[in-house]
């Protein structure tokens, strides 16, 4: 969708793939890695 929107637009399509693709980086990458990580250090009681 948002390359639609930049082709519309006339936008550069390298900068938008930039954008999409931080977007997704701290979007869905980085909650996970968190939940994850929180559930090691919940999972292992020993763990400081």
């Amino acid at each position: 969708m948002f390359f639609v929107w930049s082709y519309l637009s006339d936008g550069k399509s390298n900068h938008t793939l930039v954008q999409v693709s931080l977007n997704d980086l701290l979007v869905l990458f980085i909650p996970i890695v968190r939940l994850v990580l929180g559930i090691a250090v919940a999972a292992s009681p020993g763990a400081c």
